[in-house]
């Protein structure tokens, strides 16, 4: 065994204590490593692998028949080439469709097979009515044909497409015998489930295709085309994204403290590495003995991060898509993103680690001349605080902290890291926790009565809207329908379709939550977009929009912007003085009705059945949105990372300062200091930095929040971000952080004793 590697297989070189901040930076940066990699660069290849091995379809058809005909298209997809199978269905108008479990929603459709005897009764139901609602094997029944009729859950599979508002919509399939009896409520309505061999073709190309096949007329009556992969994948490849942009900032600061951290332990090592020299040993010899004596401990943090990661991403990711149609990710398809992950960790950790060896080299080479030049800067800064007993501790804290810049950048490094994350979780836990108060301001409605009309009924003709204006338990009324228009952006010949929310707003005085301040629709010539169908179309505010509609071609100015809970990529909303004239005989619109006080749902059912038996009014639960209740467990985990690497840095910086403390404490003691002077001593050089990092951490903050957050959550509807409730954040971040930085009982007893 050669000098050098006796040299480094000492008890000073092996003490645990050196190696274990490189074992935790090693599993730190593997795991967020392993997460981007993982959610940017494979999932949607797992997404579509798991589709294309499941057989699932994914695209979709609406088609709304007219002067054209069913089969003629049925005949077109059968000699189309992209399309390897499809199944053509007729939608079929249910109402108050109640499980056993006790859960009802107020309408839901069927899906009757178009041809004879060609699907079985299933009894499935669609993901996006499951939510939260319903479960596989359980119990319905549903008001149809005026009567009864029951039947059996059996799976949960993905949405063919988007009907009705989320959380009121489901797709049951049926046999045609069996339900010949409610097609009167739903004839014209059609809709096809496609198996596309290129499920990434244009589609705005298939659209064009069609139109090409058939002409105009019976182009206009296919309203819509979904890519189902693309569609139901999107919100949650758009929550993938925005964690792989937190963890790349994660990682970036990791970067950082690593450098930082190898810098100051080869600090520690600088005699030894000049002795090293004096000895002979060659620089190669000396980065090869670090690299070994380094290199094992952070494969080792390195393989339980990266694995540790791919166990959580595996189980989040087979929660999020548990039920939508078997998706389960394998063990495989995450192993090469953690073994890809885990090289990049060694890589890194080496490349650090001989930046930080190359600055210590390039030091002075006696104590002498690095004493010069620690301080030649900080002499005249501090030469008058010194003079003064009360300020000397104050003085030797403040030296120390300029000459050892490592140390000092390193604590405002991680508590600006720990300031902005902190203050971010407080934000986004406070917006969970008030979720209710948020959904309504995004417009997310907790409706308590849906209201059905019967046959050949109107509203107007009944008086209905008028006596809920006048009634005191009515809060407001929620009123429209979801229709399919093609629209035409400004300064484009292509003609798109898309899923159109219609609203209406009787009531002044009750006027509902269905837009958002900072650019409300005021008029009939205004319209508000999702957000992902402004980013789809490049859209702001102040664009315009060309509807054509019933025939006819409208302009409107686009003025506000909106999250989108369903049709993630395509979806409008503009509101009409008169809905009623899109109202049709097979129920197509809708209103809800909600209550100031949901207890009083049963009672306000009865009295409005009795005075109105022309309509049917049907209970419904109130619910909170599961997609922002899954916002919780990254938030507080991402929250706990951030404060477990502040605990272990605190920890390190506790224990080099005592070791300064060891190596200076006789001196200190012979010159006259107290063990409080030493202590004041240690605070500032401590604590000092640490609140420079704080209040740079905070006032970066503030301008984020003043400059950009508030803006941007103004203008696109998603809430209101007073300055209060920000203020309070800050200030209870830095409060937390200055707490949490006070070493007390490790610093007492190591001086005490």
């Amino acid at each position: 065994m050669s000098a050098s590697s006796l040299l480094f297989e000492n008890k000073y070189f092996r003490s645990k204590k050196r190696r274990f901040p490189f074992f935790v930076t090693g599993a730190l940066s593997a795991f967020l490593l392993t997460g981007v990699l993982v959610l940017n660069l494979r999932l949607t290849s797992i997404f579509q692998n798991t589709y294309r091995g499941a057989s699932l379809p994914n695209g979709a058809l609406s088609v709304s028949e007219r002067e054209g005909s069913v089969e003629e298209l049925q005949k077109f997809l059968s000699e189309e080439k992209f399309v390897r199978a499809f199944e053509c269905y007729e939608r079929v108008l249910v109402h108050h469709v109640e499980g056993s479990s006790g859960n009802v929603l107020p309408f839901a459709y069927f899906a009757v097979p178009v041809s004879e005897g060609e699907q079985p009764p299933k009894g499935e139901i669609h993901r996006n009515f499951a939510c939260g609602s319903f479960a596989s094997g359980e119990e319905v029944s549903f008001q149809a044909g005026g009567g009864k009729s029951k039947g059996r859950i059996a799976e949960i599979i993905p949405d063919p497409i988007n009907g009705a508002p989320e959380l009121m919509t489901a797709y049951l399939y049926g046999n045609k015998e069996e339900l010949q009896e409610l097609k009167g409520e739903g004839e014209g309505e059609f809709y096809l489930i496609l198996w596309l061999d290129h499920p990434e073709a244009d589609e705005s190309q298939i659209l064009k295709d069609y139109h090409r096949y058939f002409g105009k007329d019976f182009a206009g009556s296919i309203t819509s085309f979904q890519t189902i992969m693309h569609n139901y994948l999107y919100s949650y490849r758009l929550m993938g994204n925005y964690m792989v942009y937190l963890l790349c900032f994660l990682l970036a600061f990791v970067c950082l403290l690593i450098l930082l951290l190898m810098n100051m332990e080869l600090r520690t090592d600088q005699e030894t590495i000049r002795t090293l020299k004096i000895l002979g040993f060659t620089g190669a010899q000396i980065r090869l003995n670090y690299l070994r004596m380094y290199g094992k401990i952070t494969a080792a943090g390195a393989l339980l991060g990266g694995g540790g990661m791919t166990i959580l991403l595996r189980k989040w990711l087979n929660r999020m898509f548990d039920g939508a149609g078997g998706i389960r990710i394998s063990w495989i398809s995450m192993l090469l993103p953690a073994l890809f992950a885990l090289g990049i960790v060694l890589l890194l950790h080496t490349l650090l680690l001989l930046i930080a060896l190359h600055r210590i080299s390039s030091l002075p080479l006696t104590e002498t001349e690095h004493e010069k030049t620690r301080f030649r800067v900080h002499h005249l800064c501090f030469r008058k605080c010194g003079a003064s007993p009360r300020l000397l501790p104050f003085s030797l804290g403040m030296r120390d902290m300029a000459g050892r810049r490592s140390e000092t950048v390193f604590i405002l490094v991680v508590a600006v890291l720990c300031t902005v994350v902190l203050l971010s979780g407080i934000f986004v836990l406070n917006g969970v926790f008030k979720r209710e108060d948020h959904l309504a301001e995004w417009g997310f409605v907790h409706a308590d009565i849906y209201v059905a009309r019967k046959k050949e009924v109107t509203e107007e003709q009944a008086g209905l809207l008028a006596y809920l204006n006048r009634d005191t338990d009515v809060d407001y009324v929620y009123s429209g329908l979801t229709d399919m228009v093609s629209y035409q952006l400004e300064g484009e010949d292509a003609i798109r379709q898309v899923s159109a929310d219609v609203y209406y707003r009787g009531f002044p005085e009750k006027e509902t939550y269905a837009f958002f301040e900072g650019g409300n629709p005021t008029s009939t010539d205004e319209i508000a977009v999702g957000i992902n169908f402004a980013k789809r179309n490049h859209l702001r505010i102040g664009s315009v929009l060309h509807l054509l509609q019933k025939g006819e071609k409208k302009s409107y100015t686009v003025t506000g912007i909106y999250p989108s809970y369903r049709n993630q990529a395509n979806s409008v909303r503009f509101f009409v003085e008169d809905i009623f004239s899109y109202f049709d005989s097979r129920m197509t619109g809708y209103y809800t009705i909600v209550l100031k006080d949901p207890r009083s749902q049963g009672r306000v059912i009865q009295d409005l059945s009795k005075k109105y038996p022309e309509f049917d009014f049907y209970p419904m639960t109130r619910s909170t949105s599961r997609t922002v209740n899954k916002m919780i467990p990254p938030v507080i985990l991402s929250v706990c990372m951030v404060l477990l690497l502040y605990r272990m840095v605190l920890h390190f910086l506790v224990r080099r300062m005592d070791q300064d403390l060891e190596q200076n404490r006789d001196i200190q003691f012979v010159l006259g200091f107290t063990k409080r002077q030493i202590r004041r001593q240690r605070k500032v050089r401590f604590h000092l930095p640490e609140l420079m990092g704080t209040l740079l951490a905070l006032a970066l903050s503030g301008v984020l929040v003043a400059w950009v957050l508030r803006p941007l959550a103004n203008e696109l509807g998603l809430m209101q971000i007073p300055y209060q409730p920000s203020l309070i954040g800050i200030l209870a971040t830095a409060a937390g952080i200055l707490l949490a930085g006070t070493p007390g009982r490790i610093r007492r007893r190591r001086l005490d004793r």
